[in-house]
């Protein structure tokens, strides 16, 4: 297709969870629940007249379905900010810095003063039947191939509940208010191609910060889509990256097809397939949804803060490719560029000084292999991981131990599971003596592939104890003597 004809113009909408303990507004645990409820609350929503009078059209549709809302609420993750109970408590002090500090890394002007605002949303997934948001930042800038692509605005919001039963309307309130920072960027992407590059550049940009959750379901894309003679479409659900250029290009198509056939188009809010093609959601919201949150006091900016920031900015993952790639090898530098360990190597690497090129491979390939045999590797603790490697350093393991410990580990302690595998490294002199008595009991077997034997005998007494090389050259030198 030709874009430029077409006058195709896309923007971007970015929501990623924050890593912070606590909530945006409350001091429950930023954490997803999985367990039966411990309590059920049912509530009906219905819109509410906007600051300037008006009712937003998109919570008008949402109220005409008369829906009753279930939430499952957890009593060790849930209060009664959540349940709008409560009025909410000030904002996440650390959720604000991580805001300002992406704002930054994005090249955004930040405001002087925050003002939490109330966003309509009455589809069940907030109680409340409105999201509470703040703009951080506006006038921002990735770099792209094609050119930059500017960044209009960078909020910092709650989270919504999560849908766990959309034909009950069943949703689980845990998620609720948990911080995340909504990216949007203006319309002057002009190509698919383009679009999927910003999203990767801004993507990159927010691992690279190290505020950020990672994993699945901690990223949202949403992609606005118009042509000329056409109209804004708002996709929401892109879940994954490589959707977005099919996605825009099917929303065309759509357009297209309905010109053709001299059909109206309206703006509207759609959701992804995973063809790339998309579904009628509601009517496009508008200005009407937004008014201020009054249990809220505004937030003036510290610059000192500001300054600070800007002035300690972290290092982004490409430029941290390019120097890992000067210790590591190239294929593990790249694989380890694109893991959430990232962070954990660095961290690794500076404070217990390992071997980089173990610590890394094991981050990459050791924990990808014993997750295939079932090792819920997402439950060992980076504490875990730093034992282990000061094990490793301080010389009473060996690495060939690394994925028997890992497999064993589940919440126990680095030290305890050696112990109980029996894998303190031995000393080089006790393993002659092991090569001595293995030689010795078997004379009678000793032949021109003595080495073979020997060595598969001792590596079966001795294997994870101690390095495979160090054996290798024992044995040989034991043979040797032996001729």
């Amino acid at each position: 297709m030709d874009w430029q004809q077409l006058g195709l113009k896309v923007g971007l909408e970015i929501h990623w969870g924050l890593n912070t303990e606590k909530k945006l507004f409350c001091s429950c645990p930023n954490t997803l629940i999985n367990r039966q409820a411990d309590k059920l609350i049912e509530r009906y929503l219905r819109p509410a007249v906007g600051e300037l009078g008006g009712i937003d059209e998109a919570a008008k549709a949402e109220a005409l379905k008369g829906k009753k809302i279930i939430y499952e609420f957890f009593d060790d993750a849930n209060c009664l900010v959540e349940i709008d109970e409560e009025p909410p408590h000030s904002p996440n002090k650390h959720a604000l810095e991580s805001s300002f500090l992406i704002a930054e890394m994005l090249n955004a002007k930040i405001v002087d003063e925050i003002h939490v605002m109330r966003k309509t949303i009455i589809d069940g997934s907030n109680v409340s039947g409105f999201q509470r948001t703040m703009l951080i930042a506006m006038d921002g800038f990735v770099k792209t191939s094609f050119g930059n692509v500017g960044i209009s605005s960078i909020c910092l919001e709650e989270d919504s509940s999560r849908i766990i039963d959309s034909k009950k309307n069943i949703f689980r309130l845990d998620r609720l208010g948990m911080p995340e920072v909504e990216i949007t960027t203006t319309p002057d992407i002009h190509t698919p191609e383009q679009a999927l590059e910003a999203a990767e550049k801004i993507g990159m940009i927010l691992l690279s910060s190290g505020k950020v959750k990672t994993g699945l379901g901690v990223v949202r894309q949403d992609v606005n889509v118009s042509i000329k003679d056409g109209a804004r479409t708002e996709i929401k659900h892109v879940q994954r990256l490589n959707w977005i250029p099919l996605v825009i290009e099917k929303e065309v198509e759509r357009q297209l097809q309905l010109i053709k056939k001299g059909e109206k188009i309206e703006n509207s809010v759609r959701v992804a397939k995973e063809d790339g093609s998309n579904v009628f959601l509601r009517p496009i919201a508008g200005s009407a949804r937004m008014y201020p949150e009054t249990d809220v006091m505004s937030i003036l900016v510290d610059k000192k803060l500001i300054e600070k920031i800007k002035n300690n900015l972290p290092e982004t993952i490409d430029v941290k490719l390019e120097k890992m790639k000067k210790v590591l090898p190239n294929d593990v530098a790249e694989q380890l560029s694109k893991s959430e360990k990232l962070f954990l190597f660095e961290k690794i690497v500076s404070e217990v000084k390992a071997d980089p090129t173990i610590v890394a491979s094991t981050l990459v390939y050791t924990l990808k292999d014993i997750k295939r045999k079932g090792v819920d590797v997402d439950s060992i603790e980076d504490k875990q991981f730093i034992d282990l490697f000061k094990m490793l350093k301080d010389d009473k393991i060996a690495k060939e131990a690394i994925p028997q410990i890992l497999e064993k580990l589940n919440d126990k302690k680095v030290e305890d599971v050696v112990s109980e595998l029996g894998l303190l490294k031995i000393t080089r002199k006790e393993l002659e003596k092991i090569v001595d008595d293995l030689i010795n009991e078997n004379r009678n077997k000793i032949d021109k592939n003595a080495y073979g034997l020997i060595m598969g005998l001792v590596m079966k007494k001795v294997r994870g104890r101690i390095d495979g090389s160090v054996v290798d050259e024992v044995v040989k030198d034991k043979l040797k003597n032996m001729a």
